[in-house]
């Protein structure tokens, strides 16, 4: 059960990028690194594969298609390096796919009463704190 749910989840939430990006043009894929983009403080492409768990060829090759696009744009100084930042055009899709995410949350939580969110939240919190532990 415990590991249905995640990956129920996780459909769920690539179902509904997808849609929320089908009018930019955009695989959801791509467009799900925009918030690590928007919110990590111009990234480089390590940072930006840490941070989504996700492998440095996939991050490059999603990272170039937002560049392509215009949604992102590297703002390093120097050659061969990346500083990703979102671009006022990156925005929208942004939006779009930041909203749909907050849907399904929100949709999948409200099964939940206000303490017993507060108790995933304090289990997740401390799930967290270990795995980070584990991973030294």
């Amino acid at each position: 059960m415990f590991m249905i749910v995640p990956h129920a989840l996780k459909e769920l939430i690539d179902g509904r990028a997808k849609a929320a990006v089908k009018p930019f043009n955009l695989q959801s894929s791509a467009a799900m690194l925009l918030p690590f983009i928007y919110y990590g403080g111009e990234p480089s492409m390590k940072c930006l594969s840490e941070a989504a768990g996700v492998d440095k060829a996939l991050i490059t090759r999603n990272v170039r298609v937002l560049i392509e696009k215009g949604y992102v744009e590297n703002v390093s100084e120097r050659q061969r390096f990346y500083n990703l930042k979102v671009t006022p055009k990156g925005e929208q899709p942004l939006n779009a796919i930041t909203e749909a995410v907050k849907g399904v949350h929100e949709e999948v939580l409200s099964a939940l009463d206000d303490e017993e969110r507060a108790e995933l939240y304090n289990i997740l919190g401390k799930i967290d704190i270990r795995v980070k532990e584990l991973k030294g």
